[in-house]
């Protein structure tokens, strides 16, 4: 539902980054490829920021994708880990991120907060 529609995944991914820079603590301070405190419009012209969008546009998918197999669910699940363990981003961002995802997947979807979609990200995200 989220990336349905021409550019579907692009445009939510960047959707998602730019949520997160309003919603996650201190987000725009940990790229250091492109300018993360440029505005909005002037992100969505950035060639290092669609790269970093699509990098994390990947890395959901692949755990989207593995869902209903559990053992590349971890093996997913742990490269992420590792990548942003050795990244020193920890729980600072992961919670925030987890606890205030449901508001972008409601107002993405159009759905209630009681909905099964914000309640299954922020499980995913958790």
């Amino acid at each position: 539902k989220l990336t349905a529609g021409a550019d579907g995944k692009k445009n939510a991914g960047i959707n998602l980054v730019l949520w997160m820079f309003a919603n996650v603590p201190n987000m725009r301070a940990q790229f250091s490829k492109f300018n993360a405190n440029q505005s909005d419009d002037a992100l969505k012209g950035d060639a290092e920021f669609i790269k970093q969008v699509n990098v994390i546009v990947a890395a959901l998918d692949g755990l989207l994708q593995s869902v209903n197999n559990p053992g590349q669910l971890q093996a997913n699940l742990d490269k992420l880990a590792k990548s942003h363990v050795n990244l020193k981003i920890g729980l600072e961002f992961f919670g925030p991120l987890q606890q205030n995802i449901h508001s972008f997947i409601e107002s993405a979807l159009g759905v209630g907060a009681g909905s099964d979609e914000p309640k299954a990200w922020g499980n995913l995200i958790a």
